[in-house]
C-alpha cells in the first residue's frame, strides 16, 4: 500500500508512531517541503496490515445447557 502523508515534519513523525502498531511500515520517505515558505510538506510510506490474531471464546445458544452432574452418578 502506498500512502502519502501530509503536514509538518512533527506531526508526521507522530502520526507514523501510532500507524506503525496496525501496519507494517517497510519504506519511509524523506520529508518533502512544499514549495514556498510553507512548513506543511509529505512523507511517503510503503506499508502493508499487519496480521492479527483473533481469540474467541463462544457457547452454543441454540441448544440447553447440561447440569454436569457429581461424580458416582450415572443416569
Amino acid at each position: 500500500m502506498k500512502i502519502r502523508l501530509s503536514g509538518t515534519e512533527e506531526e508526521i513523525v507522530e502520526v507514523i508512531k501510532p500507524l506503525a502498531t496496525v501496519l507494517e511500515i517497510r519504506e519511509t520517505s524523506t520529508f518533502y517541503p512544499n514549495r514556498g515558505s510553507s512548513v506543511i510538506g509529505r512523507v511517503y510510506l510503503d506499508a502493508v496490515p499487519r496480521p492479527t490474531v483473533v481469540y474467541a471464546e463462544s457457547e452454543r445458544d441454540d441448544k440447553p445447557k447440561r447440569r454436569k452432574l457429581p461424580p458416582g452418578n450415572k443416569k
